[in-house]
């Protein structure tokens, strides 16, 4: 991995904020990536994750870096805000000149935006401020964090991009989504309209798992009602479920034979002593590094084909940087449509390349970052 242009780290003893902020490399003077709060998040995982996210940016021709922001805690403690408040604080010099963040695991963007708000960080001007556009009169002063792109935007549009990525690498495989069986790992936002979308188009869900276990049915999942009927944190509602659904540990995901999967929840999902049990050809992988480059080089062997994370998952922020930089109109049509798109896309490059030169879904998808990465500097 390479070294990236700046790392920080930052703690505060008072309210036991311990957080890192990594920028992978800025393009024109900024660079931009979401906020995570989890127990486990270390400073190698921050890196990691910028990485993916100067490659999303490119590959969707957004003209941003790659950053990261992690901090280490419990995103269900009493003492959350007291801790984003130390952290606005701390960080405010580098989140008001260079480096935008937005919500992720563990963070709301309403949370993100009380505690800006108070500490006077403005992530929308920041990046209109970039653009040159700060000021222009009837250019997206109404833009917030919270309601970027209107309501439902933020939960939907990266379900939307997996579900379009999948489609498009299942036909590209000869094959129909119409019938084709699914297994995903998550429920969030993510994991949620993923499953909404595929199962819009005639996909069958069969099982999805949450933190509390998997839910099972060969013949497809009634996924609306599950959304429909979904408990906070992203949790399943297991007294709504028919008696036809099986239940099982949170583990089972892998255990059916299913033609795709969707890892759509944690880092390094499909690992070392779970790789034996993949049995689908397609991998999506809706989550940020679910897998490790040696895991994937290992399925790539095996022959399946995976969607990379900065392809698959690219959805939101493709259309975060549509928005803002003036690229597209702000309706949810425009904007879906383009990001579909330019996912669709990206996912034909990679599975074309793959085959063609024998390298790994993940080497020739940074090949085509690469090379869009290429056209956004020659337009600067």
């Amino acid at each position: 991995m390479k070294e990236p242009v700046l790392s920080l780290k930052l703690a505060d003893p008072e309210t036991g904020l311990l957080a890192f902020i990594v920028v992978d490399e800025f393009v024109d003077g900024i660079a931009g990536g979401g906020m995570r709060m989890t127990p486990s998040v270390t400073e190698e995982e921050v890196r990691r994750l910028a990485e993916v996210m100067t490659h999303k940016w490119a590959a969707m021709g957004i003209p941003f870096g790659g950053a990261k922001t992690g901090i280490v805690g419990d995103p269900n403690d009493p003492k959350k805000q007291d801790i984003l408040r130390a952290f606005g604080k701390l960080a405010r010099p580098i989140l008001s000149t260079s480096v935008f963040t937005g919500s992720d695991m563990g963070i709301s963007s309403d949370e993100l935006e009380v505690v800006f708000e108070e500490v006077g960080i403005d992530t929308i001007s920041l990046v209109l401020k970039h653009q040159g556009m700060e000021g222009i009169i009837g250019v997206r002063k109404d833009v917030r964090i919270s309601n970027l792109g209107g309501e439902g935007f933020e939960e939907l549009i990266t379900g939307w991009g997996v579900a379009q990525a999948t489609e498009e690498a299942w036909n590209l495989m000869g094959n129909d989504i119409e019938g084709a069986t699914i297994s995903i790992q998550g429920f969030g936002a993510v994991g949620k309209s993923t499953a909404v979308f595929l199962d819009g188009i005639g996909a069958k869900v069969v099982c999805i798992s949450d933190a509390e276990g998997t839910v099972y049915k060969k013949g497809g999942l009634n996924v609306q009602s599950l959304a429909d009927n979904q408990r906070e944190g992203g949790l399943m509602n297991r007294k709504k479920l028919p008696k036809s659904v099986k239940q099982f540990d949170r583990d089972y995901w892998l255990a059916p034979k299913t033609d795709i999967l969707i890892p759509a929840a944690v880092t390094d999902a499909i690992n070392k002593s779970n790789i034996r049990r993949v049995k689908a050809s397609l991998i999506v992988e809706g989550a940020n590094i679910p897998a490790s480059h040696e895991i994937e080089e290992r399925l790539h062997k095996k022959d399946v084909f995976i969607v990379p994370d900065f392809i698959a998952n690219a959805g939101l922020s493709c259309g975060f940087g549509l928005i803002v930089t003036g690229e597209t109109g702000r309706s949810h049509k425009e904007v879906f449509k383009e990001t579909g798109g330019r996912i669709r896309k990206a996912v034909k490059s990679v599975y074309r390349a793959t085959r063609k030169k024998n390298i790994t879904p993940r080497q020739a998808a940074i090949e085509y970052s690469q090379r869009m990465k290429s056209k956004i500097h020659m337009a600067l």
